[in-house]
């Protein structure tokens, strides 16, 4: 399976929003689901042992589910928007990636440093890029082409 899509293959924008809010509709859910029952039944000690490290990779499946569609969905986009998505991206990786580095040193070398898990990561990463899609959008002078 290929995340490429040539022309004669290419959804129009509304199907290609369609099928992206679907998919993001089923797997954010799963993934909400899957965090509530893994926690329920790693801290009600109902699941122990070696049995805790797969139970507790299924909300990661939902979540790469979520980015399979999203990146799918840029994928299908036309160019501009395209350009702006992968522009949004690119800053999200630079803020997340200087901020997992400043704070983890931080962290290292105070010891009353608040510790930040790593979960929030992936909420903090898709804020910035929501930010970062719309003043784009805004700069190049286009409606935000996420949906």
């Amino acid at each position: 399976m290929t995340l490429t899509t040539t022309d004669a293959h290419r959804p129009s924008p509304k199907q290609a929003a369609r099928r992206y809010i679907k998919l993001t509709v089923f797997s954010m859910s799963a993934y909400i689901i899957s965090v509530f029952c893994v926690v329920g039944l790693i801290r009600g000690n109902l699941v122990t042992g070696p049995l805790i490290y797969p139970l507790a990779l299924l909300p990661g499946l939902a979540g790469l589910a979520f980015l399979y569609g999203y990146f799918r969905f840029i994928n299908e986009m036309d160019e501009l928007a395209r350009k702006i998505q992968i522009e949004a991206t690119m800053i999200a990786v630079a803020a997340m990636l200087t901020f997992t580095l400043t704070w983890g040193l931080m962290e290292m070398f105070i010891d009353d440093m608040v510790r930040i898990p790593m979960f929030w990561v992936f909420p903090f990463y898709f804020g910035v890029q929501g930010v970062a899609s719309g003043f784009l959008s805004r700069r190049y002078g286009v409606a935000c082409k996420t949906l």
